[in-house]
């Protein structure tokens, strides 16, 4: 096998955002340690310029890595638009100099934007795909997706991996309060959700709504003001490590009620916290939940089956502990070590010595 080494290319790990997480999660699990890879951060969160600039420099780094270096193989993590416009660049490289490419699709509007797009822009992505070695799907859902917009891609999935529990003392599970994990934008369905709980406020007067995220937090706090939940909710801003943890600890109920998805992070965060999840039948979710075994799912932007959702489990806290046990089990099937073997897998597969890239590097 050849001792060349894995470019993979990305969502900086130190970011917001799933993608991030992923990476990280990755990380403390062992891919890094066990496989040589070499992180290329294609984006950082901040303005338009900080942004183009941080992908400059990445074309320009991963240009003289193929130049000067053995690269074997490049590990794309990427999503639509933009995203995929800017990894397409690398990917091209990459193929001009018969470096195989691993396309890891995130992200969950990438169909929807597949057929929004003009022809030409639809006939390049088919093509960029199925030039690829291998294309990564995150559900068994999105594999059909993605054959159908590329019929000879190879695909394979792996799932997005549970992130390890972070342990937080002396809080307390409150039954009635409610947890939104993402940003604050109507595709979320944050919007969706202040609506949908409004109804429940008086009847269940313990109600707390905890919307945590980076976002349109001016347009979020105008909406609570309107449906008269500013008073019952919180807005902690982007959480991560214990401030996350301690939210976790402390929801009865998580909810998702995003209009599309990939395989949400936060979702298997939640289960593996032994919260019930009340989230939308979109993307890769309902490869993580069974409607009424680990929570609830509702169709997207459909208010009156949320609050009815919600409802359901606000009354019932013996079924919504049920729902929050059995979660726990369905999230221990994605625990990062499993995760961690199939990606090693399918670096196997393609002819990757699996050395640490200190070896390579000496």
């Amino acid at each position: 096998m050849p001792q060349g080494h894995i470019v993979m290319a990305g969502t900086a790990p130190d970011q917001q955002g799933g993608v991030a997480a992923v990476v990280r999660i990755w990380q403390e699990a062992g891919l890094f340690d066990q496989w040589p890879i070499l992180f290329l951060p294609t984006h950082k969160d901040g303005h338009k310029l900080k942004k183009l600039l941080v992908f400059v420099v990445a074309i320009w780094r991963f240009r003289r890595m193929l130049a000067t270096e053995n690269v074997a193989l490049l590990h794309v993590l990427g999503a639509s638009r933009a995203s995929f416009r800017r990894k397409s660049l690398l990917i091209r490289m990459a193929l001009a100099r018969g470096v195989p490419v691993l396309y890891h699709l995130h992200g969950g509007g990438f169909a929807d934007w597949y057929q929004e797009s003009p022809g030409k822009t639809r006939q390049a992505i088919t093509t960029l795909l199925e030039q690829c070695q291998q294309v990564v799907a995150l559900s068994e859902s999105w594999v059909t997706r993605i054959q159908e917009i590329a019929p000879t891609a190879r695909v394979v999935v792996v799932p997005n991996p549970t992130p390890p529990g972070v342990s937080v003392e002396n809080v307390v599970r409150e039954p009635a309060t409610l947890l939104f994990l993402g940003r604050l934008e109507p595709q979320k369905g944050v919007y969706d959700l202040i609506r949908a709980v409004a109804p429940l406020r008086h009847r269940f007067p313990h109600l707390r709504l905890i919307l945590a995220g980076a976002g349109d937090r001016q347009g979020v706090l105008t909406a609570l003001q309107t449906a008269g939940m500013a008073d019952q909710s919180h807005l902690p801003g982007w959480v991560a490590g214990t401030e996350k943890a301690r939210l976790l600890a402390q929801a009865g109920i998580f909810v998702l009620p995003s209009h599309m998805e990939g395989v949400p992070i936060s979702i298997l965060e939640a289960m593996a916290e032994g919260i019930p999840v009340v989230a939308s039948r979109v993307g890769g979710v309902p490869d993580l939940l069974t409607d009424g075994l680990e929570g609830r799912m509702i169709p997207p932007e459909n208010i009156p089956a949320l609050t009815s959702a919600l409802a359901e489990l606000l009354d019932n806290p013996l079924l919504a502990q049920q729902m929050g046990q059995a979660g726990q089990k369905r999230a221990a099937q994605h625990a990062p070590e499993k995760i961690v073997q199939q990606l090693g897998a399918i670096y196997h597969g393609l002819g990757i010595a699996q050395v640490p890239i200190h070896e390579i590097l000496e």
